[in-house]
């Protein structure tokens, strides 16, 4: 909680514990970071820096860190909307359990799962983007399709 809580707090962790943020604060394994191509890790360094001032995002990273391992009960049978579903097994925050029961219960939802890269989903970043892609073309053509007479 300190350094998301703390703007110097996690601007010297970024600059000299740098593994530790990329391990608490994008919840990515650094082993994954540190064995990605160059690209990946500029991509993950980028991140970092995008974060600050982290003291902006301190009750939004609560949040996320609650709801995202212990959803509440949502009616999400109900969603009618196209869904698509990414998680990573290694995700430091834990979201792949309640990734795959959320897809699981939205009707016709898309289910993506990868077994390592962490919440940054390191050494998928091509594949993701190529996914989303494909599910907004996907669901666009299907929304805006017109009902047959």
């Amino acid at each position: 909680m300190t350094i998301v809580g703390s703007d110097l707090a996690f601007w010297l962790g970024s600059k000299f514990a740098r593994n530790m943020v990329v391990k608490r604060v994008l919840a990515t394994p650094p082993e994954a970071v540190s064995a990605a191509n160059k690209g990946e890790q500029i991509r993950v360094g980028r991140m970092l820096n995008l974060i600050p001032p982290i003291s902006n995002r301190f009750k939004g990273i609560l949040n996320d860190s609650r709801i995202s391992t212990s959803p509440a009960r949502f009616d999400l049978e109900r969603i009618a909307a196209p869904t698509l579903v990414l998680s990573v097994r290694d995700d430091l925050y834990g979201t792949f359990a309640s990734a795959q029961y959320t897809a699981k219960r939205i009707r016709g939802a898309k289910f993506i799962g990868y077994d390592a890269g962490g919440h940054m989903w390191v050494g998928h970043h091509d594949q993701v983007i190529t996914e989303i892609e494909a599910f907004l073309k996907s669901s666009s053509s299907t929304m805006h399709r017109r009902p047959e007479t």
